[in-house]
């Protein structure tokens, strides 16, 4: 057998075919029916019928006009079975008959008397009002009227068949399959009364339903309770039960059965119509009921069931409970910023007033923003003690904008936001000194350098300096503060300069000036051959000829080679020296034979390979009658009582006048020149020695106004205790 809600169709497309060709085709085109609904509640031995209209005028119409119900019994799929059930049209009870029969004891029927039989026009009280006002106040008396007239028929089944709104159909057999048509004849009325149909089947339910879709939201002394608008029970109204104590006991919320209407906000006239927190609530109220329970405490467990309530006036199971409790919604008292200070620097304190008001405030934070509107960032991580009234920011934001937020935080972390408080503190602050200078020079002078871009917000460009002596002074090529950090500078080639050094300078809005950089050191490509050394002296020592030579003025000089010849032939590489620090050098020549004639010459050497020119030459001949013999037989000895070293020595016979030069050294230095000594006193003193350390001392024998030296004694050796 197909199902029944197919044979249903079928059922409604034949009444709705019959009811047509009975009505006028040429009557005026009606307004679309009013709708009609109706339920059935199974109960094996009978059947109860309730329907209702959904507005005033359906209701108002089928008071004079009644219901009339057809019952189609489907025994299958081919047979269907019809009865007129009612002989003449259900109508509501007149007063006559309802003050007989029950009096003014029942208030459910009172209400129904009330609602049906009151005068409309006599409850509106306001004969001075305009004709729309006037139109609205009907609308909302008769639209009272027939709430409580639906109400009334829900609550008590005496009310509703007084009401005209209820059959019993005991002509049923168990399993036995019906479709309910009720209908009013209403076709000629200013309104139609659309055709209501239920179908049933006779088997009572194992399980009554139960309300549906039950949940908790907790408020600040509050509880919303939520549950679906549409339920398979077709519940009209609801009981709502609270439990204090676990479960234990339950009491009753609502006095009279609940419902949450709903009215869609697009079928109220446009100046009724709700705003947007408005239809935020309408969106909820499509889909569910809703009830707000107010509690004495927030953080106490509750439980909260429901049942619903039919239209056969009977009640359903609870729901299963939930369990919720009141939370902590309402935040602290709104702080105040009261005042500012700038500490110097980068610091600003801001002050505001103690909270006296609430006793489970937990703290403040503080944030930052750079407008009025934020976006504000936190500056504290942590809570400041609820008993702070001061903050010092160590990193506000230099000439500009400061604006502050102060955040009081509550035990249930509700917060109340100050209004921004806006600080400015003039800049005075240079900013941090460029770092990450580097750069390359290529093979025609283009140099490109670049740095790291400073932290700071306020930098408003670089300016480069060059020098081409890194302790020397620097000069600005950049005639104002580039934003870049990058820069490229164009320097000669062709010069004897083998560097060249570069600095930067950070520059802020209120031109505060960083330090200089650490220079960047650029070599550069080499063309120019460095300059010749310069022999300063040439002189016999001993049995050899010793140069003295001045080292060149070039940078990248990395050593010299020292050349000789004899005269008329032709020039020898005697050594190569390193260059030292002191830009001096020196060579002894003891290659020599006396009578002859000797010249020297040098050459430096950079560190690209290129060499100078040769030096100017110098000469000497050796002589042996030139020859000073060195000191003899020289002795130290440590003086305690003077706390000195004595140093004593012999000398050869001279014939030419002289002096003794003394030379010492500390552990493994290299000698130097300590004192001169007349040559009528071959001994010194040094009282310049420091306990607990070695020295190393030699004598050596000059000419008086004249280039003959001897060499150097042999040294000796002492240690100082």
């Amino acid at each position: 057998m197909k199902n029944l809600k197919y044979l249903s169709r079928r059922v409604m497309m034949a009444v709705i075919l019959i009811g047509f060709a009975a009505s006028n085709i040429n009557a005026q085109e009606k307004a679309t029916p009013i709708p009609v609904y109706a339920v059935a509640k199974v109960a094996e031995d009978s059947i109860v019928l309730r329907w209702a209209p959904s507005n005033w005028n359906a209701w108002n119409m089928a008071r004079y006009k009644g219901y009339q119900i057809r019952r189609y019994d489907v025994v299958s799929e081919n047979k269907i079975y019809e009865k007129q059930l009612t002989k003449t049209a259900i109508l509501p009870w007149s007063r006559a008959q309802i003050k007989q029969q029950y009096g003014e004891n029942n208030k459910y029927i009172s209400l129904l008397d009330m609602a049906m039989y009151s005068n409309v026009d006599s409850m509106l009280k306001r004969p001075d009002a305009s004709f729309v006002e006037q139109l609205r106040d009907v609308k909302s008396s008769t639209g009272m009227l027939f709430m409580y007239s639906m109400q009334a028929a829900d609550f008590s089944p005496e009310a509703a068949t007084v009401a005209g709104l209820r059959w019993v159909d005991k002509d049923v057999r168990p399993g036995g399959r019906y479709i309910y048509i009720i209908t009013s004849d209403t076709a000629n009325a200013d309104f139609m009364v659309d055709t209501a149909m239920v179908t049933v089947i006779n088997i009572k339910p194992s399980k009554e339903p139960v309300p549906e879709g039950l949940q908790a939201i907790s408020r600040d002394k509050q509880i919303e309770l939520q549950w679906n608008r549409q339920q398979v029970g077709n519940f009209s109204t609801y009981n709502i039960e609270r439990s204090d104590d676990g479960g234990k006991t339950w009491n009753r919320l609502n006095k009279l059965p609940y419902y949450s209407p709903y009215s869609p906000p697009e079928s109220l006239p446009e100046d009724e119509r709700p705003d947007s927190i408005g239809l935020k609530i309408a969106s909820i109220l499509k889909y569910n009921q809703v009830y707000i329970d107010s509690i004495p405490v927030n953080y106490k467990e509750y439980q909260y069931r429901i049942s619903g309530n039919t239209a056969f006036a009977e009640s359903s199971p609870f729901s299963d409970p939930v369990k919720t409790h009141g939370i902590d919604l309402t935040a602290p008292e709104v702080p105040r910023i009261k005042s500012y200070q700038h500490l110097g620097g980068k610091k600003i304190m801001i002050s505001w007033e103690a909270n006296k008001t609430d006793t489970d405030l937990a703290g403040y934070y503080v944030s930052r923003g750079p407008t009025v509107t934020g976006p504000f960032e936190p500056l504290t991580e942590n809570l400041l003690a609820k008993g702070a009234t001061s903050y010092t920011d160590t990193s506000a934001l230099v000439d500009k904008e400061n604006y502050y937020v102060l955040m009081a935080v509550d035990t249930a972390y509700n917060l109340a936001t100050s209004v921004p408080l806006m600080t400015v503190m003039k800049d005075s602050i240079p900013p941090s000194a460029p770092r990450g200078l580097a750069g390359t020079v290529d093979s025609i002078g283009i140099v490109s350098l670049h740095w790291d871009a400073n932290p700071e917000q306020d930098v408003k460009g670089y300016k480069v300096y060059y020098s081409y002596n890194r302790d020397g002074e620097y000069a600005q090529i950049t005639g104002y503060p580039i934003m870049d950090n990058r820069y490229n500078d164009t320097i000669p080639t062709h010069t004897l300069d083998r560097r060249v050094y570069y600095k930067v300078v950070a520059v802020d809005y209120h031109n505060n000036h960083s330090g200089y950089s650490v220079p960047a050191i650029l070599t550069k490509p080499v063309y120019i051959p460095p300059t010749s050394p310069l022999a300063e002296s040439i002189k016999v020592v001993g049995e050899a000829i010793q140069t003295d030579w001045i080292g060149s003025s070039s940078q990248g000089v990395t050593g010299y080679e020292i050349f000789k010849k004899e005269k008329d032939k032709e020039w020898k590489s005697l050594t190569r020296i390193m260059a030292d620090a002191r830009n001096k050098f020196s060579f002894t020549d003891s290659a020599i034979v006396p009578n002859k004639a000797y010249y020297y010459a040098a050459e430096t050497i950079d560190s690209t390979g290129l060499r100078s020119p040769k030096s100017p030459v110098v000469n000497l001949t050796y002589s042996k009658n030139n020859v000073l013999p060195a000191p003899l037989n020289v002795v130290a000895v440590y003086d305690k009582k003077e706390t000195a070293v004595k140093l004593t020595w012999q000398t050869p016979t001279q014939k030419s006048d002289y002096f003794f030069i003394v030379y010492r050294a500390k552990g493994n230095e290299p000698l130097t020149m300590l004192q001169s000594v007349d040559k009528e006193r071959p001994e010194f003193m040094d009282y310049s020695v420091r306990s607990g350390s070695a020295y190393r001392y030699a004598i050596q024998v000059k000419q008086v106004g004249g280039n003959l030296t001897s060499g150097m004694s042999k040294e000796i050796e002492i240690g100082v205790q």
